[in-house]
């Protein structure tokens, strides 16, 4: 009873500070790629793709436009990747204590 190490066993890796950034990181991109989505218009002729509007605050909505879910998805996707990405390959060293 009472040391370190104790009660530790199973538990997965020390998040480290460079991870809790690429965490943060994450998060911010996530919100900010949903506070300013793509929008499309919503009226296009037949055969026609969809036009993009670009991107736009989430409350200054446009009732010619809709939010672009597809490009949304995308991009969300993206930002994960990159996160994941600083978050696994980020390095691992503590920070130096003087």
């Amino acid at each position: 009873m009472g040391t370190e190490e104790e009660g530790t066993e199973g538990k997965g890796e020390e998040v480290t500070p460079n991870k809790k950034r690429a965490a943060w990181i994450w998060v911010l991109l996530v919100v900010a790629i949903g506070m300013w989505p793509p929008w499309a218009y919503d009226h296009v002729g037949e055969g026609d793709t969809p036009n993009t509007m670009g991107h736009h605050f989430i409350f200054t909505w446009d009732r010619a436009g809709r939010i672009d879910t597809s490009r949304l998805l995308v991009e969300w996707g993206m930002a994960t990747a990159l996160a994941a990405g600083l978050y696994f390959a980020w390095p691992f060293r503590e920070p130096k204590n003087p």
